[in-house]
């Protein structure tokens, strides 16, 4: 079965926002997910009035130090101009059965940024 886990960053922009109710294949940490390709979503921490996500960046690494943009040993989204933050695809290598990946398991970093 595999282990995903989730790591955040959030990138230094005018109006930044943390993402929040981190999600793989819907589920809130998962103990485990049984698919080679799965989808992440999350919800963002935003205050400001009208604030809305203009963008985001998925990091997925077998180790927490390598959670960093362009150090990602696994798949870098790089960063992607989208408001979209449901269902996000996993675009890199089929994940492996029973490989840990950040945190004890470790899916993506994201960091997400808005404008109002």
């Amino acid at each position: 079965m595999l282990k995903l886990a989730m790591a955040l960053f959030v990138l230094a922009a005018p109006m930044t926002a943390a993402p929040i109710h981190l999600r793989t294949n819907a589920l809130e940490d998962p103990l485990g997910i049984d698919t080679p390709h799965p989808t992440f979503s999350w919800q963002s921490d935003a205050k400001t009035p009208n604030w809305m996500q203009c963008g985001y960046e998925i990091l997925v690494a077998t180790d927490v130090k390598n959670l960093a943009p362009n150090k990602a040993d696994v798949w870098d989204s790089g960063r992607i101009n989208s408001s979209e933050s449901v269902d996000i695809a996993y675009a890199g290598a089929a994940i492996r059965s029973q490989q840990r990946y950040s945190h004890p398991y470790y899916w993506a970093a994201f960091s997400v940024f808005g404008k109002v």
